[in-house]
């Protein structure tokens, strides 16, 4: 109706979660407009907060009023440390070459659209290998190691919550596939991709949430990656290129 419903001194207080640079975009005139003490959260790491939020807050840039870190958590009993896995991808870490792939692989190569004058490649370097092909010999490695190495409960009889965290949906869905063909006794329900193009995602989000629903593994692009509070996810498999130090942080903070 235009009216103006709250004073400039109706809060005492506002607090702002995931105070970060682009909330402060949004809701910039929101924190100006109210004469309130501000309290901002975030995952952030303190040397990755953009400058403008500590000015906002009268901070000096890189020093927090206050800030809980992960060891600290760990060492307090509210957090537990992360260990880690590593695969070990041939392809991942050195690129692949043309006469090393199995037959089906090479008719798949053959078949890409690598560029417009339909020139075919002998090798593709470690860094692009996703961005054309995915491997099935790749994926099949990561979900065996999963598998085999991942966290288990119910006494050791099933794979505890589990996050992928895909390239892209396509990915995603390609991983889910290779799961069903390797596991045939859990396909369907078990490992399911839950993104912004699936269909009724936070019902999955809800059914993976609960300690003994299905599925049990979530495939996830993007969704999955901040800002949700799982206590049973047990496992994380970082299945794409992470280049943002604050994202990783909070990706791993998923299962900590």
């Amino acid at each position: 109706d235009g009216q103006r419903r709250f004073g400039v001194g109706h809060f005492d207080l506002v607090v702002i979660d995931e105070a970060h640079r682009s909330v402060f975009q949004k809701y910039r005139a929101i924190f100006d407009y109210f004469d309130s003490l501000l309290v901002g959260l975030t995952a952030t790491p303190r040397d990755e907060i953009d400058r403008n939020t500590y000015s906002l807050f009268d901070l000096e840039d890189g020093v927090p009023t206050d800030a809980y870190g992960l060891d600290e958590a760990v060492r307090d009993g509210f957090l537990v440390p992360p260990r880690a896995v590593s695969v070990p991808l041939k392809f991942q870490r050195e690129g692949i070459r043309y006469d090393d792939l199995p037959e089906d692989d090479k008719d798949q190569w053959d078949a890409l659209e690598w560029d417009e004058d339909g020139n075919v490649p002998d090798r593709v370097e470690a860094e692009a290998v996703n961005k054309w092909l995915f491997n099935k010999d790749t994926v099949d490695k990561v979900l065996e190691h999963l598998m085999t190495r991942g966290i288990t409960v119910a006494g050791g009889d099933r794979l505890g919550k589990t996050i992928v965290f895909a390239k892209n949906q396509a990915h995603a869905e390609f991983i889910a596939e290779r799961f069903n063909a390797n596991y045939p006794h859990y396909k369907g329900a078990f490992a399911r991709v839950i993104t912004f193009k699936t269909e009724y995602a936070q019902s999955l989000i809800d059914s993976f949430s609960a300690k003994t629903k299905v599925p049990h593994i979530a495939l996830s692009v993007d969704m999955l990656d901040t800002g949700i509070d799982i206590p049973e996810v047990v496992n994380l498999v970082f299945f794409k290129l992470v280049r943002s130090k604050t994202k990783f942080w909070q990706m791993l903070g998923r299962g900590t």
